[in-house]
């Protein structure tokens, strides 16, 4: 049996503990169950092979998608954590969700120009 400052030890050592909550949990299968069911993940890093990013309130998701990533500010996205790896992706999604609202000369200026070299 363990004494009190011997179980401490032993749940500091042997046992994870969710860096956002502080529970405590038997194993690792545990914290990820826990981690994938109570926190939040980045699905542009999960995209990008960059598992297990986790964030522990949706707040703290949409700053990081903001500053790490290429996010559509558009207001019918904003509270949707729309966000792309690359601006060429969030061009793209502007142009195809949001150009209804675009003045002609914007459209024409958001649609891509391709150029074919001989």
């Amino acid at each position: 049996a363990l004494d009190p400052a011997g179980l401490a030890a032993h749940q500091a050592s042997e046992h994870p503990v969710c860096e956002y909550c502080e529970l405590p949990f038997y194993g690792r299968d545990e914290l990820y169950a826990h981690m994938t069911q109570r926190h939040f993940t980045c699905h542009v890093c999960s995209r990008l092979g960059r598992h297990h990013l986790y964030f522990p309130h949706a707040r703290a998701l949409q700053a990081h998608l903001c500053d790490s990533h290429h996010a559509c500010e558009h207001p019918d996205c904003a509270d949707c954590m729309i966000a792309f790896a690359t601006r060429e992706e969030l061009n793209s999604h502007i142009r195809d969700r949001h150009s209804a609202y675009m003045p002609r000369w914007d459209q024409s200026r958001a649609r891509p120009l391709l150029l074919d070299f001989i």
